[in-house]
């Protein structure tokens, strides 16, 4: 069991010390934005944070994505 313990404690570490990318933060502006009730908001801000670089196949999609929604006011980070 020690053992056992022993490597999954390694293992977290080597997953910690990985160089990753450095976040980019960005917004999308959605001008007129329609809700499903039928109200109007003028200008809806979109707030995101990429990391990485997208990798698009010979169709022009990207193939690496992966789209978290956080759905309240508070951070995505």
């Amino acid at each position: 069991m020690k053992k056992l313990s022993f490597i999954l404690l390694f293992s977290v570490q080597l997953c910690l010390a990985q160089n990753n990318p450095k976040p980019v933060e960005g917004d999308f502006i959605i001008n007129n934005f329609k809700f499903s009730q039928g109200e109007i908001l003028p200008k809806l801000n979109q707030h995101y944070i990429t990391l990485g670089t997208p990798v698009k196949n010979g169709s022009g999609i990207v193939t690496n994505a992966v789209l978290i929604m956080h759905g309240s006011t508070g951070t995505g980070g």
